[in-house]
């Protein structure tokens, strides 16, 4: 600032310094959701990996009640 003024090297200076601010902010915040984006990504794998488990089991379970229901069924019909 010379002579209290304000000039547009003043205002292009002040403006350059908080976009260097700024940028360092994002980049930390870009760091910060991308690992998070990895624990929930981990998350989501484990949780399908679990789904699918229970789902073989569930059907494997049906399959034999329902041979042993069809069983039961037959050998009371007789």
């Amino acid at each position: 600032m010379t002579n209290g003024k304000v000039t547009l090297r003043d205002v292009y200076g002040a403006t350059a310094a908080l976009e260097t601010k700024m940028d360092g902010r994002f980049d930390e915040m870009k760091k910060i959701l991308k690992d998070y984006g990895k624990r929930i990504t981990a998350i989501e794998l484990w949780k399908a990996n679990i789904t699918g488990r229970i789902g073989v089991a569930v059907a494997i379970l049906s399959l034999l009640f329902s041979m042993g229901w069809d069983y039961v069924k037959s050998k009371l019909m007789r």
